[in-house]
């Protein structure tokens, strides 16, 4: 990959945006790319939790200058397939049954958001900077928004992305985009502590989890949530994973 480091050591992967002098931007080869790695984090076995980062100063700036130059003499058609390219990489994204854990600093501007709305956890340096700058060109948050509004409320997202406003890391805390805020030391304390954590837990416990949320979360139907949750621990209690450890539980309480 060019534009993306990709590496899995000890149950970790790692996935790096890298295009520095670019503030790590996107363009269309790094979104594939982008797509790929998440793709296959999500399907290795060994996997206990994604790490997502950017290399450099900024997590990611957004949208490319080249590629923003190039979609102006895109047709229509041209433009739908580009923006489901987008669409499928946060897809790719949200498809990772492990927790996601994303350190962003720098500047998170426009479709950068997006990788926010579908990470399972979002720490942020305190000096940085946000926005859906998207309106300022005279263009709509509208493959991320989705996304996002998995963790904005309606109100605060209309805010947020109707003004186009740069805010604070503490801003992005108030409404939710990002989890905890400190300095780079402080939250790469926490994230080693977090990963060291998930690696002591049950991996398909945990995968379970994630999934049975995700798809209680697109379902329309109440009705459908019981037969779902019901037939999901049955399956966990059966398996062999969650009899050793209830079993290695239990034979603790009793001494």
């Amino acid at each position: 990959m060019s534009f993306v480091e990709f590496n899995i050591h000890k149950q970790v992967c790692s996935i790096e945006l890298s295009r520095e002098e670019k503030r790590n931007a996107f363009n269309p080869e790094m979104i594939e790319e982008l797509t790929q790695a998440f793709e296959k984090a999500a399907k290795d076995s060994e996997v206990a939790v994604v790490l997502l980062r950017g290399k450099g100063k900024s997590f990611c700036a957004g949208a490319d200058l080249g590629w923003m130059q190039s979609m102006v003499n895109y047709n229509f058609d041209e433009n739908l397939e580009d923006s489901h390219k987008l669409h499928k990489m946060f897809e790719a994204l949200e498809a990772i049954n492990v927790p996601v854990i994303c350190y962003v600093q720098g500047h998170v501007m426009g479709g950068a958001l997006g990788l926010l709305g579908v990470s399972d956890y979002v720490y942020s340096d305190e000096q940085t900077k946000f926005g859906f700058t998207e309106v300022r060109l005279g263009l709509v948050p509208a493959v991320i928004s989705p996304f996002c509004l998995k963790r904005l409320n309606l109100k605060d997202a209309k805010q947020l992305m109707m003004s186009g406003e740069v805010f604070s890391a503490k801003q992005a805390s108030e409404v939710g985009l990002v989890d905890s805020v400190g300095r780079m030391d402080e939250i790469q304390q926490h994230i080693d502590e977090l990963i060291k954590h998930f690696k002591t837990l049950s991996l398909p416990a945990v995968k379970a989890t994630k999934k049975l949320l995700n798809d209680i979360n697109q379902m329309s139907d109440l009705q459908q949530v019981t037969p779902l949750t019901t037939k999901v621990i049955s399956e966990r209690r059966v398996s062999e994973d969650a009899q050793t450890r209830l079993k290695n539980f239990l034979n603790k309480a009793k001494k």
